[in-house]
């Protein structure tokens, strides 16, 4: 194992986020899977561009928080951001189409509800018991809560619970595929969740409306006050 997660979880992560995820940046026409370390430095030996700036194989350069892409901003230089494709957005369309069909003339507002289930750092998860409330105080007539599961426990009692108590419809297909992901978050009228890495899609979109919850947990430097300062 390396860290929290295991050896299999990482390869599992690199293939099905990571690879998918080239699929939502439109400027990305094409990514490389190496074997070796050597193999990768080859590559970057032959390329003109390179990010994070003097990024290196045997010693990289992490380039992750916001602040990052703030400073980018700030200096008026251009941002890609991220979307759906044609495809994808047409599929999730399907599906939005089946479940929420039109009555007269007009469909219910999609309010998608990304939940967090994780064993990883669980005092982030979401409250199941709010989200209850919240689905429940719904105008049925007017929204259309929409859930999306997290990846890990797609299944879960807890979310089977839910699912019962609200007669929420759950869609599990997203949450394998970060493409169709992104269809959802563009295509749902708003889009809500706690802080967690797949509403950050919402983030990094120009399009999708959102509004992200329970930013601060204390407990883990990431989420701590000290790292939004």
């Amino acid at each position: 194992a390396r860290g929290i997660i295991s050896t299999h979880e990482h390869i599992w992560r690199k293939r099905q986020i990571l690879a998918q995820s080239c699929g939502v940046l439109p400027s990305c026409t094409g990514f490389s899977f190496t074997s070796t370390r050597e193999e990768a430095a080859d590559i970057q030996r032959r390329s003109s561009h390179l990010f994070p700036v003097g990024y290196d194989v045997e010693q990289p350069v992490a380039c992750w928080e916001f602040d990052n892409l703030f400073k980018v901003i700030e200096k008026g230089e251009p941002v890609a951001y991220l979307s759906a494709s044609p495809q994808a957005k047409q599929l999730v369309q399907q599906f939005l189409d089946s479940v929420n069909p039109a009555e007269n003339g007009h469909t219910k507002q999609i309010v998608c509800m990304t939940l967090r289930e994780s064993d990883i750092k669980p005092a982030r998860n979401s409250l199941f018991e709010e989200w209850q409330a919240f689905i429940n105080q719904l105008d049925k007539n007017i929204y259309f809560p929409l859930i999306l599961p997290d990846t890990d426990n797609s299944w879960s009692p807890d979310l089977q619970a839910l699912i019962d108590s609200t007669g929420c419809v759950v869609y599990r297909e997203p949450c394998f595929n970060v493409e169709l992901r992104m269809a959802l978050y563009e295509l749902s009228d708003i889009n809500l969740g706690v802080n967690n890495g797949p509403m950050h899609l919402c983030a990094l979109s120009p399009r999708c409306r959102y509004i992200m919850y329970k930013q601060v947990t204390e407990d883990y430097a990431h989420t701590s006050t000290q790292s939004f300062i």
